[in-house]
């Protein structure tokens, strides 16, 4: 059935879109829900041949204390040169399926004004595009810290910038779809899914990965960086992640052996999920070009 929705441009962005609505939980309620015992991963890794340590990292959390002081109401804000970016540029490339800009300029709106719930996405999205040279969020942002070094970024609730910036991949979800490759557990494709994930981790390529599984009936997901290859361990790959939940911890995506299962550390087993290891498409929005 999924596979089907993304044979037109508009109706893979509506359905990515809507996928957004599940992908912004923050999830840390789920924090108890725990993988079985964890395989230690190196505080260093490389990246397409350079070293990537903690501090390409976020040290804030995906939490609402880190995005919001006490009794501010919580909303994916953008500051107002963000927001017309964000529509300039949706418009430019994408006017073809709205009638005028003014459209855009109200989806946008609406996508800021919902009750925040994660910014996940954006977290990682911004991560991964800035250590691969595609924007510089910190001098963007005007973080402390050197090069493109992360983990010196104020928290969003002290810094809008920084909020900001996160925001405006977060709302974008559905316009970066262009490489983004959906595998699904009861689909033909999943298998050959998961040996590709493991295959770009041994060959230390940076892997937005977005994962969902089913609560209560509905289906809610959650983003996580992938960032290399750790061990074999029994039946289990593992593979190292950046968890936008649990920053400065070492975290997992394990994927069977049989390549019938994967789970992240401290979530339930995944019912599908979707990667993006080639960033290009992420070019037409880029927030510092």
């Amino acid at each position: 059935m999924y596979d089907k929705i993304f044979h037109s441009t508009a109706a893979r962005l509506a359905l990515t879109m809507l996928l957004l609505l599940t992908l912004v939980s923050g999830l840390l309620s789920l924090s108890t829900v725990r993988s079985s015992a964890a395989v230690t991963p190196s505080s260093s890794q490389t990246v397409n041949g350079a070293t990537v340590t903690n501090a390409y990292y976020y040290k804030f959390n995906n939490s609402y204390g880190a995005y919001f002081k006490k009794g501010q109401k919580g909303q994916y804000t953008l500051t107002s040169g963000d927001k017309q970016k964000l529509v300039n540029k949706l418009w430019a490339h994408y006017k073809q399926y709205y009638p005028d800009k003014k459209s855009i300029t109200d989806m946008v709106n609406s996508q800021i004004s919902r009750s925040w719930g994660g910014s996940c996405f954006g977290m990682c999205s911004t991560i991964a595009l800035n250590r691969l040279g595609q924007i510089n969020i910190r001098t963007y942002t005007k973080s402390k810290g050197t090069g493109r070094q992360l983990n010196k970024a104020a928290d969003p609730k002290t810094k809008n910038a920084v909020k900001s910036a996160i925001n405006y991949y977060q709302v974008s979800f559905g316009y970066t779809s262009a490489n983004r490759v959906y595998y699904y557990k009861k689909d033909s494709n999943w298998t050959a899914g998961l040996k590709t994930v493991l295959a770009n981790a041994k060959k230390k390529r940076l892997q937005i990965f977005d994962f969902y599984w089913k609560e209560k009936g509905n289906y809610v997901g959650h983003a996580t960086l992938v960032k290399t290859y750790m061990k074999k361990q029994g039946n289990w790959y593992y593979l190292a992640t950046y968890d936008p939940n649990y920053p400065g911890k070492k975290t997992f995506v394990r994927i069977s052996t049989s390549f019938k299962t994967c789970t992240v550390q401290y979530y339930p087993t995944s019912d599908f999920i979707d990667v993006t290891t080639n960033l290009s498409g992420f070019s037409k929005i880029a927030i510092n070009r």
